[in-house]
């Protein structure tokens, strides 16, 4: 009986000890995690105030983006998508030092390759932007054009225009 019960401690004492080396890396990987959504905060808000600043939601108004984000049933303007945006990098970039903090080096290698790709989605998002923006100068240019030249279907060629 004697053997059993030291058994049973010499585990609990083992647990103890496991638990009270792992607490400090835990500790230390919320404390890491409030930093970032604090920081995460305080970037996207200032970022979202310079963007409405330069008045980033009046370009996007006049080249339509605005209203391509309604038709998609988004109730923020561009500011304030790109500072989520922002937010959401600055989140992920904590969450990868506490991954780090509480040694999980698999699930930290993880999210590093999904932080990679974020370059590829940001190009990708201007790029859609550029082409939204050049459609609606072409388009523009051949409405133009084709009502100069007397066309009736003026406008329907700057639709194509557009969408081409």
């Amino acid at each position: 009986m004697e053997g059993t019960f030291t058994v049973v401690t010499d585990s609990v004492r083992a647990m103890f000890i496991r638990v009270g080396e792992f607490l400090p890396a835990l500790l230390g990987a919320i404390v890491i995690l409030i930093v970032g959504w604090i920081a995460g905060k305080v970037f996207q808000q200032i970022l979202a105030r310079f963007l409405k600043l330069i008045r980033l939601d009046d370009l996007s108004e006049r080249l339509q983006i605005a209203e391509f984000l309604r038709r998609g049933e988004i109730r923020f303007t561009l500011s304030e998508l790109i500072g989520i945006f922002l937010y959401w990098l600055v989140i992920l970039a904590f969450v990868l030092a506490a991954l780090n903090a509480l040694g999980l080096t698999m699930a930290a290698a993880l999210l590093e390759r999904i932080l990679n790709f974020v370059p590829n989605v940001l190009a990708g998002v201007i790029m859609l932007v550029l082409g939204l923006f050049l459609g609606a100068l072409v388009s523009g240019v051949v409405q133009t054009a084709a009502a100069n030249f007397g066309i009736g279907q003026a406008k329907a060629l700057s639709q194509i225009a557009r969408v081409v």
